[in-house]
């Protein structure tokens, strides 16, 4: 928490033989599941220079969001947008 780093890559790139995906993941509204990590809203992620900057350098053909939530969570709209 106090270091604000990530536990794993925020992002993945899968390269298939001709194609490229740029992957992200999100999960719901967790809050403090412990005193060590603290998980962030996707409304704040999306946010992130780090975030719009893969964005907008990465060369993709096509961006996956795996998002650990429904498909009527009002946080698939701040993903999408």
């Amino acid at each position: 928490t106090a270091t604000h780093m990530p536990l794993s890559n925020r992002y993945a790139i899968l390269e298939g033989k001709n194609s490229r995906i740029l992957v992200f993941g999100f999960i719901f509204h967790l809050t403090n599941p412990s005193s060590k990590v603290a998980v962030l809203e996707p409304k704040v992620v999306v946010h992130e220079e780090w975030f719009r900057k893969v964005l907008l350098e990465t060369a993709c053909d096509a961006i996956l969001v795996m998002a650990h939530m429904g498909t009527d969570d009002e946080a698939i709209n701040d993903i999408l947008y």
